[in-house]
């Protein structure tokens, strides 16, 4: 199951209306890049939004669903759908839901790691283009310490 858009609407976190299209065969690897405080993270909010209500990476606070909303709306929830839209190579999220519960296949959709966010040991030695990844990975090719 891959993602093929995430859209994220009405002032959700920073974003009166971004859609990211992976395209009609989204790649495996997808990076978000880009500098710090320019959304790479309300990105991930987003789908751990629409996934457990309240889920959120990171801050503890964001149980309160003005959290989500950039013009602090505390009925911003309510419109869930509206606000947050997502379509798998399978079809939109709600249905994807709905199969993964009713084959009891659990409702964990989404699973989020970042040894940045999480860890304060994490030491950033070098940034640099790689021209190619995915030429890369295919030749074996891996960046190590």
């Amino acid at each position: 199951m891959r993602i093929k858009k995430i859209r994220l609407t009405n002032g959700y976190k920073r974003f009166r209306d971004l859609t990211i299209d992976l395209g009609e065969a989204p790649p495996k690897v997808v990076a978000l890049v880009g500098p710090n405080g320019s959304g790479k993270s309300s990105v991930f909010d987003g789908m751990l939004y629409m996934q457990g209500g309240y889920s959120h990476i990171g801050d503890s606070y964001a149980d309160d669903p003005r959290y989500h909303s950039m013009d602090s709306n505390p009925r911003y929830n309510d419109r869930r759908k509206e606000n947050v839209q997502i379509i798998f190579d399978t079809g939109i999220y709600e249905d994807t839901y709905q199969k993964l519960h009713a084959a009891d296949k659990g409702k964990t959709i989404f699973s989020f790691r970042s040894p940045y966010r999480y860890s304060s040991n994490l030491k950033v030695h070098e940034l640099r283009n790689i021209p190619d990844l995915k030429l890369m990975v295919q030749q074996g090719i891996f960046i190590r310490d």
